[in-house]
């Protein structure tokens, strides 16, 4: 507790204008919060900022990180505003512009505003804060909930022409973008105004890291330097119509659109077989660009059947692409839940095969979850997406930094990503299965730290409290891959695959 006269006594020095003596004080009693308020006066920014986070202050963080001009680490900051903050809807505002200018839209964005643009506009400032918003859907591919935006931003201004005609663009948006279901090989699943069986974004893994800033964007229009290519632009009316892309595939249907990329069902015409052709949006980051060629090279690495193949890399028109197996089939998200034991394990099997492999190269997936595990029609599981994959023979990863779906994020991901090892990966497998066999995830929640918290503390709910009929045994071979200690989790992904065999029989 406070001294009520040593609180006093430095309360004064600020008053007088002796701040560095104030701002020592306040540091001396524990007083975070009022030592960053002075380090904003005596202009140490970052400092100020560091302990404000410190504090517990995520709005009053974000306010000195802006003012220090690191708008990437003001977004994160407020991304960790409560929605029953006082300044909530202040913090979604600032939020939307900053991710606006810095053209980017994640899932502390999307779980910032999420309740925000779920109500209408209370003024001009929410109301610009809404069309940013709707551009920046637009923008990433996600027309559907643009539209939902600009809806409820007409709602409470009818006849704002920007938004009429921005309505106008996304509903025939919407109406093109509807895609054939039943081929589906998903990338960088982005899913904004998620339902309960929709994921959120993945957390890229230099979310928490400055960027290099693009210019301020006008609404509704692309930065002119680093453009990028609408879906659109890339759909020949017929297949015949348009020249081969990279002068060797033919793009006959979109099948998968995401933040970074989309996938395309093509023919390989130097061989003439169909494809898949992941093609990565022009990239101005160094460090996106530096996770697409992780991803190439780890993926091509890894040549299992239950990894999904990589035939080719190349950059056409300064867009990289990637050539790989055409898959039939279904994510697991896409599954009906709870699964019979029996599919269950033969699909976790399979998963663990896939992931031994990757491990036995050195390779951490850290974003194992239903929508990287691809079902095909033949019963072949495949595990795919290696965008943020760990080498770790290549430590890129700084400590304080975190990536992965934060629903199936490890205790270590969470705590220092810098120290993720294979357990992680089954952790997360652990999170896949008890979802597979219970029908239900062990920690949800609307906010992002409460459920990073869950994590980290708490322990899940019995698997049997919610399916009664699963087997003890099958129970175990969870709650171990589940375990918050790395160590007391299974020794590899073979070893896991041997305890949910044992489970079954």
């Amino acid at each position: 507790m406070t001294n009520p006269l040593a609180l006093l006594t430095v309360q004064r020095l600020e008053a007088s204008g002796s701040l560095e003596s104030a701002f020592r004080g306040f540091l001396d009693l524990g007083r975070k919060g009022d030592a960053a308020r002075v380090a904003l006066r005596l202009q140490r920014l970052e400092e100020a900022a560091r302990l404000y986070t410190e504090a517990g202050m995520p709005f009053e963080a974000a306010g000195a990180w802006y003012q220090a001009g690191n708008f990437a680490a003001s977004l994160d900051q407020l991304g960790f505003v409560p929605h029953d903050h006082p300044q909530y809807r202040q913090a979604c505002v600032h939020a939307i512009h900053l991710a606006n200018r810095l053209n980017q839209l994640d899932f502390g964005v999307e779980n910032l505003v999420g309740d925000f643009a779920a109500t209408l506009p209370a003024d001009p400032q929410e109301l610009e804060a809404f069309l940013l918003l709707a551009g920046l859907y637009e923008r990433e591919g996600f027309a559907e909930n643009a539209l939902g935006v600009v809806t409820r931003a007409l709602v409470r201004a009818p006849n704002n022409t920007n938004a009429i005609s921005a309505r106008s663009r996304i509903e025939k948006a919407v109406a093109a973008a509807k895609v054939a279901s039943g081929s589906v090989l998903t990338t960088d699943a982005a899913f904004f105004g998620r339902s309960d069986q929709e994921r959120p974004v993945t957390l890229p893994p230099d979310a928490l890291g400055p960027i290099a800033l693009p210019p301020r964007e006008t609404l509704f229009e692309v930065t002119a330097s680093a453009p990028r290519t609408p879906a659109s632009a890339l759909a020949p009316a017929k297949p015949s119509a348009a020249p081969p892309f990279a002068g060797r595939f033919r793009l006959e249907a979109r099948i998968g659109v995401g933040g970074m990329a989309e996938v395309w069902r093509a023919t390989d015409l130097d061989v003439g077989e169909e494809i898949a052709l992941k093609i990565f949006q022009p990239l101005a980051d160094p460090a996106a660009e530096e996770r697409i060629k992780a991803e190439l090279k780890l993926t091509r690495r890894l040549a299992h059947p239950n990894v999904v193949r990589i035939y080719d890399i190349g950059v056409h028109e300064n867009r990289r692409y990637i050539s790989m197996e055409l898959l039939q089939g279904r994510d697991l998200q896409q599954v009906p839940k709870p699964a019979t034991p029996a599919n269950a394990v033969d699909w976790l099997v399979q998963a663990c095969d896939g992931l031994q492999i990757a491990h036995d190269q050195g390779v951490i997936h850290r974003d194992v979850k239903p929508e990287n595990l691809f079902l095909t029609n033949a019963g072949k599981l495949k595990v795919m997406d290696f965008g943020i994959a760990k080498d770790t023979e290549v430590r890129r990863t700084r400590a304080g930094m975190i990536a992965g779906t934060p629903e199936f994020m490890s205790p270590e991901q969470i705590n220092d990503m810098s120290q993720v090892t294979p357990a992680t990966d089954l952790y997360s497998l652990g999170v896949v299965a008890y979802e597979l066999l219970t029908g239900t995830l062990p920690f949800t929640h609307k906010e992002l730290m409460p459920l990073l918290m869950m994590h980290t503390k708490d322990l899940p709910p019995r698997p049997r409290t919610r399916r009664p009929d699963l087997s003890e045994a099958l129970e175990g071979v969870i709650l171990q891959a589940l375990e918050k200690d790395p160590t007391k989790r299974f020794a590899s992904a073979q070893a896991m695959a041997a305890a949910l065999r044992a489970a079954l029989a």
